[in-house]
């Protein structure tokens, strides 16, 4: 948002928490806002963080989405990229609500586990510009867990009998 202020002198007002960057110009952060408000994600971002030097996670209106820079020609061009849990919904075959974030996540790394499977994603960047998700590995399944049997209440710990050769 500018303002005109006496002797026609702009000063640039940031409406957006102060990690989007503020000053002469909007600054990667504050493009990266702009253009995810102009493709219709959030109107009010809450956060923008960066991951890595080419891309960035944005947060707003109770959704989170990832972006990569393509560092097209002289300007910067962001494009959406497949979050890496929307990956692990595909490979768990789960849906989003059933799976939960396994280890220690990292800008750079996820894991994920649901419906039996367990599922690891490393954020890979192209020299060129651009970064995606990449899976880790197979899907591993899960262990399950072992079945317990219920304990005897004590009138029925009497009727079991004693193992073989033991005296009674």
């Amino acid at each position: 948002m500018l303002r005109r202020m006496k002797g026609g002198a702009s000063i640039v007002l940031c409406t957006l928490a102060l990690a989007v960057g503020c000053g002469p110009t909007l600054g990667v952060r504050g493009q990266l806002a702009q253009q995810a408000r102009e493709q219709g994600f959030c109107e009010h971002l809450t956060r923008v963080a960066q991951l890595t030097e080419n891309a960035f996670e944005v947060d707003g209106c109770g959704l989170m989405m990832e972006y990569t820079d393509t560092l097209a020609g002289s300007g910067r061009e962001f494009q959406a990229m497949t979050p890496a849990a929307s990956l692990a919904v595909a490979d768990t075959l789960c849906r989003m609500e059933q799976l939960t974030i396994v280890g220690a996540s990292t800008p750079t790394h996820r894991s994920f586990a649901g419906c039996g499977v367990t599922t690891s994603y490393g954020l890979v960047c192209m020299d060129e510009g651009g970064c995606h998700w990449e899976r880790e590995g197979a899907p591993v399944p899960s262990a399950p867990a072992l079945p317990t049997a219920p304990v005897p209440a004590a009138t029925e710990a009497a009727t079991i009998p004693p193992p073989p050769g033991a005296s009674q």
